[in-house]
């Protein structure tokens, strides 16, 4: 189901940061959100997680995440944001966290949370590392077992929040590929915060431009590339290497 969001503003205190945001991400697609430090990028993962105010509203399957209790928006809604912990528990404990929305305190799990977890784990290529422990792990994997988490969560909207941010190339790709046959696949909606442009402009279905707490841009990629907005934002020029855009 898709994600509607219209923030009329957003303030932290007393200050407005994010004002006039306007934007549907459909099902089954990736929306990369870029911009420069300070354009409001955090504070728009903040209203999507229902972390701080907003004046406006985010329909999620065709509800308003601020009417539904803290258990129902994490059926509709889950995140991996910039800073995760390493818990001393394995990576299938981890996943299994997902689940937990979907069940009361002290309650065992099902035969259909199990499956799910299973699914999870191999959709985000934990299965060899399902019994280690996640203190124990690198920092990409760790992100990649967060993702597994938010699989098993199973939710129509997923938030990542720079998670990308200090993998290789090679890594980023792997993940990046993974999240997007997972949105494709599955019929997710996925909002992923970018800080590699030229990332952004290559696996994601959509890109929201953010620019001093308002939208500069919302649509495809190429789209994008028509203007020279990238470049005028962040100051940045266009090249091309190996078929690929890079913007430095």
């Amino acid at each position: 189901m898709s994600l509607s969001v219209c923030i009329r503003s957003a303030a932290y205190r007393r200050r407005i940061v994010l004002q006039n945001l306007s934007f549907e991400a459909e099902s089954g697609t990736v929306t990369a959100v870029i911009g420069r430090n300070g354009s409001g990028k955090s504070t728009l993962v903040s209203c999507l997680c229902s972390l701080m105010p907003y004046d406006g509203t985010v329909m999620c399957g065709g509800a308003d995440l601020a009417s539904l209790s803290g258990r129902e928006r994490a059926q509709r809604r889950s995140a991996v944001l910039q800073l995760v912990r390493a818990p001393h528990v394995t990576v299938r404990e981890l996943v299994a966290f997902g689940r937990s929305p979907y069940r009361s305190p002290g309650q065992s799990l099902t035969a259909g949370d199990a499956e799910r977890i299973d699914h999870a784990l191999q959709r985000a290529d934990l299965v060899s590392l399902q019994d280690s422990y996640a203190d124990c792990i690198s920092g990409g994997e760790l992100r990649r077992a967060y993702l597994g988490s938010v699989i098993a969560q199973d939710t129509d909207t997923v938030i990542l929040d720079e998670v990308t941010a200090f993998m290789d190339a090679d890594y980023q790709h792997r993940f990046m590929e993974m999240v997007c046959a997972f949105a494709k696949e599955e019929g997710k909606t996925v909002i992923s915060v970018m800080h590699d442009l030229g990332a952004a402009v290559r696996y994601a279905d959509r890109i929201l431009l953010l620019h001093e707490g308002r939208q500069l841009f919302f649509g495809d990629g190429q789209a994008l590339l028509e203007t020279d907005l990238i470049e005028r934002t962040f100051g940045v020029r266009r090249f091309t290497a190996d078929g690929r855009i890079f913007f430095a």
